[in-house]
């Protein structure tokens, strides 16, 4: 797996020929760039491959309801993604897990990441 920081329709050709999945997005700079992993399909199972859009589509809900704030469906989320994709997102997982259950939610929410580099 590879992570990489991307605009949406720079990475867009890529989703052609591999699994892409949104991560988190980093404010750097003013600027917020979102991150992608790129799943190399070697890495993950036969079993996996027949619900491949199925783990796709939830993986994509889990972002899209961290986005809104909705905290109780991405720690649900979570739980049933784990081990998903052969593994690979597992890291990722268990830190966004860490994140919702053991910082104070901003108020008023913001899922970007603050980044000084």
């Amino acid at each position: 797996m590879k992570i990489v920081l991307s605009t949406e329709e720079d990475i867009a050709p890529l989703a052609e020929r591999y699994l892409v999945l949104e991560l988190d997005t980093f404010r750097i700079q003013g600027n917020e760039i979102p991150s992608w992993c790129i799943v190399d399909a070697g890495d993950i199972g036969l079993g996996d491959m027949t619900q491949l859009a199925h783990y796709k589509e939830q993986h994509e809900n889990l972002i899209r309801n961290y986005k809104k704030g909705d905290l109780n469906f991405v720690e649900q989320m979570l739980e049933h993604l784990q081990g998903k994709f052969g593994g690979n997102l597992d890291s990722y997982y268990t830190e966004l897990y860490s994140r919702i259950k053991t910082q104070e939610p901003p108020e008023p929410w913001d899922y970007v990441v603050e980044k000084d580099f």
